[in-house]
Formats: C-alpha cells, structure tokens, sequence
C-alpha cells in the first residue's frame, strides 16, 4: 500500500494520490487518508474482540458522518444536527430501509456465493420492483455494464459491506470481512490471514479464497474452531444402550455457535466390565489442537477432519498413552463412530474423537469437501479444542458460546 520516494518518479499520479492507512493492534485500519488530501478520511471504532462498532466519514463539506453498528441494527447520525436515527435494520432476507423516515422492506436475491444479484421492493402494482442490481468479475469487481442502481445498499459481494467512501478523487471499494478488508480489484487481503499457522502453507496468507473465487469464500476471513466439552473420565461400558457419546460438541463460524453435536473424545475400552475401565490406545490430549480435512478418513474413503498439530504436514498431535504418559499421536481424526450400543467398540475409535451417527451428516455439513470427486476430502481448517471435565478454561468457553448463541 506504502511505495518508497523512488517510485515517485516511476508512478507520479500514483504517488500523489496514493491512499495512507493506520491499523491497530488487531491488524484492522482504523484510519484512512490520502496523502494529498487530509481532510478526507475515514475512521473505525472497534472493540476487544475486532467486531466493528462505528465508522466515521468527514471530507471539507461535511465534517462528520457517524455510522454505528449494534449487530444487525445500522444507526447514523450526520453533522450538523448530530442526531441518532435508524439507518437500516439487516434481515436473513435482506434489510429493512428507514432512510425516507419510513420503513422500507428490500429483498435480496442471491447466488451460491453469497454475493448481492437483484435487491427488490414491493412495486405499488403489488409486483417486485428491482432497486439494484449487480454482476460480479470473479474476484468481486463490479460488471459496470450491468450496474443498476436504485438503492443505498452496500451488502454486495460475498453479502460484505462495501467500503465505496471517495477520498479526494480515489473511490475505495473496499469489502469488509470483518477480521479484514478486502480489495477486488487485486484479489488480495490487505493483511495476512489470522489464523495463517492453521492454513495451508502452499498458498499465500494474502490470497482470497485460494485463488478460486468461483468455488471458495472466506465468510470473515477466519477459518473455524470446534469446542468438544466431553466428561472428565472415561464412560464405563457396559452394553448400555445410550451412553457411549458423552461429549457435547460445538462449532464456531464467523462467530455462530452450530450445535450440540454428540459425540466422543475418548477411543475404544477394552471390554464392557463395569470394573474394567481401560483402554488398549491412545487419547488425545485436552487443549487446543489444529486440524484439515485435506486427506479425510479412513485412506479418504470417508468423511473426516484431520487433527495436525505439526507445521510440516506429517498429521502428528499430542496424546497419551494407557499409562498416562506423553506419546506423540500420529493419523488421528475426527470421523463418524460406530454405533451407540455402548459396547466397548461402540465409538469406533483407537484415537480418535468420534460423531455420534445420528449426528454425523449435519456435523460434517459445515465443511468443506470439494477435494475430490467422492466428497470426502476438502479444503477447511482452524482449531480443535477438547476440554474433559468442568476446567475453568472449559467454563469459559462455555459461557462465550452460550453467550453467542444469544445473539
């Protein structure tokens, strides 16, 4: 974004209008300038967690415009009255206009990718009335021949924000994903993707949608975390019908909580004693762990997330053995169990964390599985944490989902 003084007499329009950014700690702009013109600027507000909660506008003729985000509610307020009013209310459907004073219902109409095609009204004859409309070049830059545009909605590609503010005479057209911002018109992020350690390493933390815009989104430019809250000892078995899932499982995307699924952290007993409550394998260890799904389950025949905690794609991750001990763990996965007879081999596991059948389709529905033809490989990743027992750092994470399951 930033050219040293030697581009200047390469590039001199460019150096002249070139556009400054300032970012904080999270990575995320909270100022935007140009370097020629000061007084245009745009400014964001955010707070601990990175969620956006005001942008400011301010060019030489008006010196302020407040936007304020209360989750799907949009206030403003404009200088010089200063006076708080509803700008847009968001629905799954679209959003609810109140920029005439009076409530406005808009429909947006969607392709597969999310992105914004038709937003239409109720027409006074009772018909739909197109308000906007919009074709997309593959890496989100507008078909200006097929730009219509009747409406102040800025949901547009991919459903993100459009950051369309003028500064001087450079029209941003920015996306915002919320962990960051996009530019279309270079297919880049501006900053390096979050989470980059559980990524895949073969591609540039700065590409979008790994270069495949058409097929991928990156819905915040996060990828997601599973939360596996499972008891603190291994289930007695017994041939009990019903008890050999005992983990609730959760999963975060773009900060909604999907879930309970059942399922288990711990593999296979070795028979079905009440008094004999071990195990012949390995158990992962409780905390965090990354994982893919790049080689699926079972030599891929299978659906199934790979846990990998090695930067070298060797599928490695921490466990313990029947003893107690500290072994490193080698091919472990998270994949469909066996059956919930709770016999000893009920979970079908010598390792690994299991999904309860009844639950494993709409678990593994939240991935990715365009690898291969069989639709059992696929192109997710992000964090696994597994917590046993009521740990404080279990009781945390409880209380943030139950708390993101609220809004």
């Amino acid at each position: 974004m930033l050219h040293s003084p030697k581009d200047h007499k390469k590039y001199p329009r460019y150096w002249e209008n070139r556009i400054k950014v300032s970012y904080n700690k999270l990575n995320l702009p909270n100022k935007i300038t140009t370097t020629v013109n000061t007084t245009d600027k745009v400014e964001y507000l955010y707070d601990a967690t990175g969620t956006k909660l005001a942008k400011r506008t301010s060019t030489a003729t008006n010196p302020a415009v407040d936007e304020y985000y209360m989750g799907d509610v949009v206030m403003v307020r404009a200088y010089p009255i200063m006076v708080w009013n509803i700008e847009y209310l968001l629905t799954p459907e679209g959003r609810v206009d109140f920029g005439s004073g009076s409530p406005v219902y808009e429909y947006h109409l969607k392709d597969h990718l999310g992105n914004t095609r038709v937003a239409y009204i109720a027409g006074t004859s009772g018909a739909a009335d197109a308000v906007q409309k919009a074709d997309y070049y593959p890496f989100g830059m507008k078909m200006a021949s097929a730009l219509y545009e009747n409406s102040t909605n800025k949901y547009l590609y991919n459903g993100k924000e459009l950051q369309d503010n003028l500064l001087g005479n450079i029209n941003l057209d920015w996306y915002d994903y919320g962990f960051r911002f996009y530019d279309p018109q270079i297919g880049r992020w501006h900053v390096i993707d979050p989470m980059v350690e559980n990524n895949h390493h073969d591609y540039t933390p700065y590409a979008y949608a790994y270069n495949n815009p058409i097929l991928y989104i990156d819905p915040v430019g996060l990828d997601t975390t599973i939360y596996v809250f499972d008891q603190g000892e291994r289930p007695k078995d017994n041939g009990t019908k019903g008890e050999t899932y005992t983990a609730e499982i959760y999963i975060d995307i773009d900060g909604e909580i999907v879930g309970p699924y059942s399922g288990s952290s711990y593999p296979n007993s070795k028979s079905n004693s009440n008094s004999d409550n071990n195990t012949s394998s390995n158990t992962v260890k409780d905390g965090e762990h990354k994982y893919n799904n790049e080689s699926g389950h079972d030599k891929g025949t299978k659906k199934g997330l790979n846990i990998d905690d090695s930067n070298n794609d060797s599928r490695t991750a921490s466990g313990t053995n029947p003893k107690g001990e500290d072994v490193t763990m080698t091919g472990v996965n998270v994949h469909e169990g066996k059956s919930d007879n709770g016999n000893y081999n009920s979970r079908g596991s010598r390792g690994c964390v299991t999904i309860n059948p009844k639950d494993s389709e709409a678990f593994f529905n939240n991935f990715d599985w365009s690898k291969n033809s069989a639709q059992t490989k696929g192109n997710s990743s992000g964090t696994i944490v597994i917590h046993r027992g009521n740990t404080a750092s279990s009781m945390v994470d409880k209380l943030l989902i139950n708390i993101k399951k609220l809004f």
